[in-house]
C-alpha cells in the first residue's frame, strides 16, 4: 500500500494537484485542502511520477514512488515564457520514504 502525503505552502487552497504516473501514462488527481493533499494506491514495483496542476505546468524533476509512507513537500512558482505563456513551475523541495527515489537522486548527484 502506498500512502503519499503532501504539504504545500504556495498553492491555492481549492486547486487540484495531479500525480502523473509516467510508466502507466495515467493521471490521478486530488484537491488541496489547507495546503495538504494525499494519494493512496497499491503498486507492484517503484515507478517514476511527476506532479502537475490543472494549468500548463512543469516540474523541476521526476520522482520515484513505491508502496510505503512517502512524504513530499512541493512549492509552486508562476513563471512566464515569452510574453504570453504563463505556467506553474512545481518544485519538489523534499521527498522522503521512497528508497527508489533516493537511489535515483544519488545517481543524479554522482552523474553530475
Amino acid at each position: 500500500m502506498m500512502d503519499i502525503r503532501f504539504q504545500e505552502e504556495s498553492m491555492i487552497m481549492t486547486m487540484k494537484i495531479y500525480l502523473y504516473t509516467i510508466m502507466h501514462d495515467t493521471y490521478e488527481s486530488t484537491l488541496v485542502k489547507n495546503g495538504e493533499f494525499s494519494f493512496e494506491g497499491n503498486f507492484d514495483h517503484p515507478f517514476p511520477v511527476s506532479f502537475a496542476t490543472g494549468r500548463i505546468s512543469a516540474t523541476d524533476r521526476n520522482s520515484f514512488i513505491e508502496n510505503g509512507q512517502i512524504q513530499v513537500k512541493l512549492k509552486k512558482e508562476v513563471k512566464t515564457r515569452g510574453k504570453d505563456i504563463e505556467y506553474d513551475w512545481i518544485i519538489v523541495e523534499q521527498l522522503s520514504g521512497s528508497k527508489s527515489d533516493q537511489v535515483f537522486q544519488n545517481y543524479l548527484d554522482f552523474k553530475d
